[in-house]
């Protein structure tokens, strides 16, 4: 086979793996292995990679992706394997969760190839503080340029995140508004949905309006199964908000999200479940009043997050008993 014959079978696997035809993807799978094996093609090796990566037609396995990544790295010095592996790094895929390697993958594919997508996961290191020391002023600057340069949307939602908690800028709900409701009518984007969400729920910046609020949370728990519109959901079933109040509806909701699974991917979920399980058993609604458990509920919150309402609840209990 000729070189210009491996590279049109090369652009035709490539072609069918960004198809959603399950037969499509495994004939691509079937010429990268091909050109792989037979010519040693390391184009067809970084697809077979990101196929292992994404989970294209064959299983997740970010062991062979991460085997052939480093292969890539080692012996082509490839520039896209190695923001796979700071990805594998960053994320704990496969290797152990390694922010200073990730840092290090990222930091020299921005300085060397200008890589916009590395770029935004220094980003979020910045923001967040993983392995750099947190600095919002740096992320802000990151995620800014990243928009007006490539109206990049993860950025934006960042963007829109910063602007919401006035970290490094002033706090201002207009634009935080602004940033989310664009990336929800553009994109349907369920982050950004929740933001807005949460905005209707309290009226920020817009007018308080729960019936839309509601309207969000429910897409929001449909579409995404999100454990915190399903914790608002809760809440507006407990407060008798747009919704009529339903006791026990709120019970059986905030019981689902106090477990510990929960708190793992959503800790602002579990915290509003164990609170409102709290105040159910302080005031005895749908379920029998019992401080006991009431008083055991509070104190979670006050020795895992400091919370200052929970200490108020635990003052009640203590001064009653």
């Amino acid at each position: 086979m000729t070189n210009d014959e491996i590279n049109e079978k090369y652009k035709m696997a490539k072609k069918y793996c960004k198809s959603n035809n399950i037969e499509e993807q495994k004939e691509a799978f079937n010429i990268f292995c091909e050109l792989e094996e037979r010519y040693n093609d390391i184009n067809s090796r970084y697809y077979l990679g990101k196929m292992y990566y994404y989970g294209i037609y064959v299983g997740r396995n970010y062991e062979k992706a991460y085997e052939i990544f480093s292969r890539l790295e080692k012996e082509n010095d490839d520039k896209d394997a190695r923001y796979y592996l700071g990805q594998m790094y960053y994320f704990g895929h496969y290797v152990e969760q390694n922010y200073e390697k990730a840092y290090e993958y990222f930091k020299e594919l921005v300085e060397k190839y200008d890589d916009r997508e590395a770029r935004y996961y220094l980003g979020q290191m910045y923001y967040f503080g993983r392995y750099v020391e947190q600095n919002y002023e740096k992320a802000y600057k990151i995620f800014s340029r990243l928009v007006k340069e490539n109206d990049d949307t993860d950025a934006k939602y960042f963007l829109g995140g910063m602007y919401y908690f006035g970290k490094y800028v002033e706090q201002d709900y207009k634009k935080a508004y602004e940033i989310f409701k664009e990336l929800v009518e553009k994109y349907n984007n369920y982050d950004a949905k929740e933001y807005l969400a949460i905005m209707y729920f309290f009226g920020l910046y817009v007018e308080r309006n729960p019936k839309k609020a509601y309207e969000l949370f429910k897409e929001l728990v449909e579409e995404k199964d999100s454990k915190l519109a399903k914790a608002y959901i809760g809440c507006m079933y407990y407060y008798d908000d747009y919704v009529d109040v339903n006791y026990e509806k709120a019970y059986k909701i905030f019981s689902d999200l106090a477990r510990p699974e929960i708190e793992k991917i959503d800790v602002l979920a579990y915290k509003i479940a164990i609170d409102h399980l709290g105040k159910m058993y302080y005031n005895g609604r749908y379920v029998e009043q019992n401080y006991q458990k009431a008083y055991d509920l509070f104190k979670e919150l006050v020795e895992k997050y400091n919370d200052e309402d929970a200490k108020k609840y635990l003052e009640k209990i203590e001064n009653n008993n």
